[in-house]
């Protein structure tokens, strides 16, 4: 049976106590090469620091428009270290849809890839949200 915490943020439970021995350990595998616990973890500060910077608080929700890698990692792990609620998007859905999610959702804040920010845009214009897009801070591939 697990001792659970009192205060569990997943961020903590499965990637930062997991660091002194596993941090050179691979976590991801992607088509070009290996990103470390490390790493995401650095990335994951990165992104953390960039969502505070950007206004958003513990228990505010912060949408994921991104495609599959380090960035929404990065995304998905600082959301959590921020204490945020993180809403996974599809970026394929129609612009309806996620004008939907959008005006449900009530985020503040979404972090969306360069591919799909015009497609973001338009959403948010056809939704009754002021949720504002942010840049991801780690780009695809980066260390």
């Amino acid at each position: 049976m697990t001792d659970w915490p009192d205060v569990l943020n997943a961020d903590t439970w499965f990637l930062r106590n997991r660091l002194d021995d596993s941090a050179g350990n691979v976590a991801l595998r992607l088509d070009d090469r290996n990103v470390t616990y490390a790493e995401v973890d650095e990335a994951a500060s990165a992104s953390a620091r960039s969502l505070i910077e950007s206004g958003v608080a513990p228990g505010d929700r912060v949408l994921l428009v991104l495609g599959d890698g380090l960035e929404f990692v990065a995304s998905f792990f600082g959301a959590l270290r921020v204490g945020a609620v993180v809403v996974m998007v599809n970026p394929g859905l129609t612009r309806e849809a996620l004008a939907g999610i959008l005006n449900r959702a009530t985020a503040p804040a979404a972090v969306v890839a360069a591919e799909f920010e015009e497609h973001f845009d338009d959403a948010v214009r056809s939704s009754d949200s002021s949720t504002r897009a942010i840049e991801p801070a780690v780009a695809w591939g980066s260390s």
